[in-house]
């Protein structure tokens, strides 16, 4: 009886499937995100904000860069990609709100605190329907159009840096006093309720590059890197104002375009 629990017991280990050590390298990177999140809001409760919002957008970097180390690696999975939305959201949910409830809603105390939950709890609705969507238990169709050349909503990233974005203009563009606490209340909500949304937002797929256009276009975006890292602090805040002004005709380009269910109607005819 025992040589032959024995001999199950070594077929069970058997039978274990080891994983390549390189191909964690994505969820490490996932979970410096979440350390640099976290690291933001030490920097929050210590008055340094410009430090805080670094380790946001350094969480920002990170989190493009997890994805597409799991494509090339081919080491995508289903542990990965929840570990990916839970470190979104602390730094891209939890982190800003606070960052910006540190910076300017603390003073309406209560009312405040209520605008600083609403746009964590907005970031966990996305996330999660994200994550149903990914999963294919959605059976929305007009959600796979969108996932071709447009975002449903903004993005958490995205909108992390949307919410930073008057802050950071505070840094060099703008003094402290340039916001009053109710505009950006009415901002954050704004920024809650568009990540929630189904408003479609421009996405890089909706671009295509003719290839003699592509030297021209690397030149620019080369212009574009050395500029963000000579002068974030002026970019940051134009870049989102120009991205909140595409909102409206990404969501006119997207009405005018035919939807599936139409290509499918006259398909049948």
């Amino acid at each position: 009886m025992n040589d032959t629990v024995y001999i199950q017991d070594v077929s069970f280990i058997k039978m274990k499937k080891k994983v390549p050590l390189y191909k964690l390298f994505p969820s490490v990177i996932t979970i410096l995100a979440l350390c640099m999140g976290m690291t933001a809001i030490k920097y929050t409760f210590e008055g340094n904000l410009e430090m805080a919002v670094i380790m946001v957008l350094i969480a920002c970097f990170m989190d493009g860069v997890d994805g597409s180390a799991a494509r090339l690696l081919k080491s995508s999975s289903d542990f990965g990609a929840q570990l990916d939305s839970l470190a979104d959201l602390v730094s891209f949910g939890v982190t800003p709100a606070i960052i910006i409830y540190h910076w300017k809603l603390s003073t309406l105390n209560v009312f405040g605190w209520v605008i600083t939950l609403i746009y964590a709890s907005c970031t966990a609705l996305r996330l999660a329907r994200y994550n149903v969507e990914s999963a294919g238990l959605s059976s929305d169709i007009s959600n796979k159009i969108k996932k071709n050349r447009y975002f449903e909503g903004i993005s958490s990233p995205c909108a992390a840096i949307l919410a930073l974005s008057p802050l950071i203009a505070t840094f060099q563009i703008l003094n402290q006093n340039s916001f009053h606490m109710f505009i950006i209340c009415i901002y954050m909500l704004f920024i809650s309720l568009m990540m929630v949304s189904s408003i479609p937002t421009i996405s890089t797929k909706a671009f295509k590059i003719e290839k003699h256009n592509v030297t021209f276009i690397m030149a620019i975006l080369a212009i574009f890197t050395a500029a963000i890292f000579l002068m974030p602090w002026i970019i940051i805040p134009i870049f989102a104002l120009v991205y909140l002004i595409s909102i409206p005709f990404s969501w006119f380009h997207y009405t005018k375009k035919p939807t599936l269910i139409n290509v499918i109607d006259e398909t049948k005819d």
